[in-house]
C-alpha cells in the first residue's frame, strides 16, 4: 500500500478549525487558540504527546497558499527539513519559498511528489484549503481529527464549500452541432443572439466556431464545419457533448468501476493545457470531458483566442 497522505486537524465541537477573522496577526481568529492548547502537554507519554509525535514523524507537508502564509511560511522548515509542498493557484515571478518549500499548481502532482519524497512515511497535510483539494482529487487518504472540547460559533469550518461527490463538481460545458454550411448557420444562430467567442481552424479543412449569449460568462455553443463529412441529416448533426470535470483521473477511474470504457487521458493543447478524455455512449454519440489547467476560468472564454 502507498504511503498515506493524512490530515491533521484540530476541530471545534462545533465544527470550527479557527476562530473568525484569522489573518496575520490573528492567525487563528478570535478564540482559535483554545484549539491548540492541547500542545502545552505535547512532551508528556499521554494521548497529547502521543500525537505530536506522530505528526512529527511524517516525511513531507502539503500546506495550502492560505496556510503557508499565516504560518509565516515556516521560516522553510516545518519540522526535521522535511520538504514542504504548497499548493497555490499562481506562482509570482521570482517568488521564491525558503528552505525546504516548494510551489506546486498541480494537486495531483503535489501529492505525487509529496509521496515520493516522503519515503515509507506519511505525508502530513496543513490546512482546509489543501485538504478539500486533495479530498475533490481524490488523494486524501486519512484524516485524524482532533475534537477539542470547546465551542467558538464562528470562524472558519473544514469542509465549507466541498462537495460530497468523488471528483468533485462537473457542469456541461456546451453543446456542439456539426453544421453543412457554415455561414448559413452563424447568420441563423446570430439571428438568435449569439456571439461569437472565437474560432479554430483545421488543417482538413474543418472549421470550430464558438459562440456564446451575451449575458453567458462562458461559451455555451459550438458549430463544426468538416466540409469532408458531406451534408448534415438528422441522424448525423450531432457532434459531441462537452463536460468539464475537476479531476479528470479521478472521473475516469468512477466511470471505469461503473463498467464504462473512457479513453485514455490527452493533451490536445500540449502539457499545459486542458486534458481531455472521450468515451461514447449505447447510441454512438461522443462525450468529451475536459479537466482545465490550474488558474482556467470555467467554460471556453474570449481569453482563449486571444
Amino acid at each position: 500500500m502507498r504511503n498515506p497522505i493524512r490530515l491533521y486537524m484540530s476541530m471545534s465541537l462545533d465544527g470550527y478549525i479557527a476562530g473568525p477573522d484569522d489573518r496575520p496577526g490573528q492567525e487563528l481568529g478570535r478564540d482559535g487558540g483554545r484549539l491548540f492548547n492541547w500542545l502545552d502537554d505535547r512532551e508528556s507519554d499521554g494521548p497529547n504527546g502521543q500525537v505530536y509525535r506522530e505528526a512529527l514523524a511524517t516525511g513531507a507537508v502539503i500546506s495550502g497558499r492560505r496556510t503557508f502564509e499565516l504560518a509565516g511560511r515556516w521560516q522553510g522548515d516545518h519540522h526535521d527539513g522535511v520538504p514542504i509542498f504548497v499548493l497555490t493557484h499562481h506562482v509570482d515571478d521570482g517568488d521564491v519559498p525558503p528552505g525546504h518549500a516548494q510551489f506546486v499548481t498541480d494537486v495531483e502532482d503535489c501529492a505525487r511528489e509529496a509521496r515520493e519524497a516522503a519515503g515509507d512515511r506519511p505525508v502530513m497535510v496543513h490546512g482546509a484549503g489543501a485538504a478539500q483539494a486533495l479530498l475533490r482529487a481524490g488523494q486524501l487518504d486519512e484524516m485524524e481529527i482532533h475534537l477539542v472540547q470547546v465551542l467558538l460559533g464562528d470562524g472558519r469550518r473544514l469542509f465549507d464549500h466541498t462537495p460530497l461527490r468523488p471528483g468533485g463538481d462537473v457542469k456541461t460545458l456546451f453543446v456542439s452541432y456539426r453544421v453543412t454550411d457554415l455561414d448559413q448557420s452563424l447568420h441563423f444562430y446570430s439571428a438568435l443572439g449569439y456571439a461569437e467567442v472565437g474560432r479554430v481552424e483545421g488543417g482538413d479543412g474543418t472549421r470550430l466556431v464558438i459562440l456564446k449569449f451575451p449575458g453567458e460568462s462562458a461559451a455555451s455553443l459550438e458549430l463544426v464545419h468538416r466540409p469532408g463529412d458531406g451534408r448534415v441529416d438528422v441522424g448525423s448533426g450531432f457532434d459531441h457533448l462537452a463536460i468539464q470535470v475537476d479531476t479528470l483521473a479521478t472521473t475516469l477511474e468512477m466511470l471505469t468501476v461503473a463498467g464504462l470504457e473512457p479513453e485514455p487521458i490527452q493533451h490536445p493543447a500540449g502539457p499545459h493545457g486542458p486534458k481531455t478524455s472521450w468515451l461514447t455512449d449505447p447510441d454512438g454519440y461522443r462525450i468529451e470531458l475536459v479537466q482545465w489547467p490550474p488558474g482556467h476560468p470555467d467554460g471556453i472564454t474570449e481569453a482563449d483566442f486571444s
